[in-house]
C-alpha cells in the first residue's frame, strides 16, 4: 500500500507539472481534458493533410489496430465486432513484455500477489499477469463497450500538439473514451471492466490476496497502470520512430 501511495503521489505531481506547462502555451479552452471540448479536438485524427504530412498519406486502419493513428481512418465496429477485436488484443504477443514487465515489478518489491520470491513465484506472477491483462481487455473491450456503444480503440493525439498536452490527453483516457458516434463520453467500459477484472483476481491470487479490502486497494492500482498503458500507446510511435532514425 506504501507503494502505491508514493506512485500516486508522483503521477499527481507529474499531471499539475503538465498541467502548469500546457496552461502557458495554450489557452485554456483548448485543453484536451474539457467535457465540453469538440469532438474533433479529442476523439477524432488531425485533417487529411496535418496527418499526411506527419504519418504518411490517409490510410484505412486494420480492424485489429489498437491505437489509430491521426492519418487513419478506424473501420466502423458493430456491437458484435468488438469481443472478437477484443480476443486478437488478447491473443496479441505484443502484450507479453507488457505483463512480464509488470510480473518483474511485482516480484522485485515482492508486491500483491504475494507468491514468494523463487523462481516458481515470478512464473505464476507472470501468469497472474497475463490473466489480468487478459480480463480487462475481454472486460472493457469485449462485454462493456457493446453494452455502452463506446470505441474500445485508442485515437492517438498525435505530433501535431505538444507533448504535455499529449501526455494530459493520455492520461485522461481513463476517464473518457470515445463512442460509436466520435462523442467524448465518460469511459464506463474500462472503468467497469477493470473493477470486474480486479474482483476477478480473486479467483487465482494468494488467500492474502483476497477478499473485499484487497479488491479496492488493487483497483486503484490498475487504474494507473490503465494510464501508463495509455501513455505508451500515444508516444510508441515516436520512440520508434527515433529508434529507427538512430539505428540509421
Amino acid at each position: 500500500m506504501l507503494t502505491f501511495r508514493r506512485l500516486l503521489r508522483l503521477a499527481v505531481v507529474i499531471t499539475v507539472a503538465s498541467a502548469c506547462l500546457c496552461r502557458a502555451e495554450e489557452p485554456a479552452a483548448s485543453l484536451p481534458d474539457s467535457p465540453g471540448q469538440s469532438q474533433t479536438n479529442l476523439n477524432q485524427p488531425q485533417p487529411a493533410a496535418t496527418g499526411a504530412a506527419i504519418y504518411g498519406p490517409p490510410r484505412q486502419a486494420p480492424f485489429a489496430n489498437a491505437n489509430i493513428l491521426p492519418n487513419e481512418t478506424p473501420v466502423p465496429f458493430s456491437e458484435g465486432q468488438k469481443p472478437l477485436f477484443a480476443l486478437l488484443q488478447v491473443a496479441d504477443p505484443e502484450n507479453l513484455p507488457s505483463a512480464l514487465a509488470s510480473a518483474a515489478w511485482s516480484h522485485l518489491i515482492n508486491s500483491s500477489p504475494h507468491y514468494g520470491t523463487n523462481s516458481t513465484a515470478f512464473a505464476q506472477r507472470f501468469g497472474a499477469s497475463v490473466a489480468n491483462n487478459a480480463s480487462q481487455t475481454l472486460l472493457t473491450a469485449g462485454l462493456f463497450s457493446p453494452i455502452f456503444h463506446d470505441d474500445p480503440r485508442y485515437f492517438v493525439m498525435g505530433r501535431g500538439h505538444s507533448i504535455p498536452r499529449r501526455a494530459i490527453y493520455a492520461a485522461t483516457r481513463v476517464l473518457f473514451t470515445r463512442s460509436n458516434d466520435g462523442r467524448q463520453v465518460i469511459n464506463l467500459p474500462l472503468i467497469c471492466g477493470y473493477m470486474g477484472a480486479a474482483a476477478m483476481n480473486n479467483l487465482y491470487f494468494p488467500d492474502k490476496d483476497r477478499g473485499v479490502k484487497n479488491t479496492f486497494q488493487n483497483y486503484p492500482t490498475s487504474l494507473v497502470g490503465a494510464a501508463v498503458g495509455f501513455e505508451t500507446h500515444e508516444f510508441i510511435n515516436d520512440a520508434m520512430r527515433l529508434f529507427h532514425r538512430h539505428k540509421k
